[in-house]
């Protein structure tokens, strides 16, 4: 199972504001293979903690470690923002061979007709819903191989027929034993899938449940009481 582990990290989008510390010795906790949901209300710091795993933002203080190792993010970790700008003027695929590199799109036919997205592939980015275009992120994620994948509200936009498509891609990424780590308002389309759920609370990073290895299914009335009492 990889593992990311962190060593007095703080992170901030100021020099003198720190929104999340978090220290695996101090806090027995790190984030494993698998699908890893992060709640908190919005200012808490999920969009700067996933931007300082990628490598977007430094740091305040403090290490990241993959393996034990120092984790080289730019090779490593792959970050796919809420905000779905786009060059206009590029087709899906040469996006997505920006982001994954050449590998071509042979690979990804089926998940392409899965998307229901044939018809939009000879089409301008600019031009494509932002459904669409949010579709066209989750085949980058799939092409990229990337062993940390962390993606920013990555079912905005989406029906529930990519909904569903998603959540298998999800499937593939946990038997390749990637590292998934996912911000969502919407977590109750996750939940069944979730290793790990995570909140930011008091400037921590704290485990709320650990489902990898339960056989409890835990119910969208039961996630919604424990997560409005863990904050209010």
């Amino acid at each position: 199972m990889k593992t990311l582990s962190f060593h007095n990290l703080k992170i901030g989008r100021a020099a003198k504001t720190v929104l999340l510390e978090v220290d695996s010795v101090r806090d027995l906790i790190s984030i494993k293979s698998g699908l890893n949901l992060i709640i908190a209300p919005n200012g808490y710091g999920k969009t700067t903690f996933l931007q300082t795993l990628a490598g977007i933002l430094a740091p305040l203080e403090g290490e990241i470690q993959f393996e034990g190792r120092v984790f080289d993010r730019e090779k490593m970790a792959l970050y796919l923002s809420e905000y779905l700008i786009f060059p206009k003027f590029v087709y899906p695929q040469e996006w997505i061979e920006y982001v994954a590199g050449k590998r071509g799109l042979a690979h990804l036919e089926n998940w392409i007709a899965d998307f229901s997205l044939l018809s939009s592939m000879g089409q301008y980015m600019g031009r494509l819903s932002q459904g669409t275009r949010r579709k066209v992120t989750w085949l980058a994620a799939h092409a990229s191989q990337k062993e940390v994948l962390l993606l920013d509200e990555p079912l905005d936009g989406l029906d529930l027929l990519a909904i569903h498509t998603a959540r298998k891609m999800i499937l593939e990424w946990k038997k390749e034993n990637r590292v998934i780590c996912i911000v969502a308002h919407q977590p109750w389309e996750l939940l069944d899938l979730c290793d790990e759920i995570f909140l930011i609370k008091d400037r921590r990073l704290k485990i709320w449940k650990n489902l990898a290895n339960s056989s409890h299914p835990t119910s969208l009335e039961l996630f919604r009481q424990e997560i409005f009492r863990a904050y209010f």
